[in-house]
């Protein structure tokens, strides 16, 4: 993400999609805590969100992946390595 004039733009998102610092940080915390739903969605749920992550930067779930708490403690934390 890139700040300028205070507003947040979510990289691969249009132009048009400006939002303050807080919507940002909100919309993110959001797409993170669906990561913790990733084992009970549809294969069509799991496609739409990797979709989302990566249009707006988070890295995609990974089937093997999110099972592993320490994982998802990092990537709800931001911490990811």
């Amino acid at each position: 993400m890139s700040t300028s004039s205070g507003n947040i733009y979510l990289m691969k998102i249009g132009v048009g999609a400006k939002m303050n610092k807080e919507e940002a940080e909100r919309l993110l915390a959001l797409l993170n805590d669906l990561g913790w739903e990733y084992q009970r969605m549809s294969t069509s749920g799991k496609v739409t969100l990797n979709e989302i992550y990566d249009m707006v930067g988070i890295e995609p779930m990974e089937d093997d992946r999110h099972l592993d708490v320490d994982y998802m403690m990092k990537k709800v934390e931001g911490k990811d390595d």
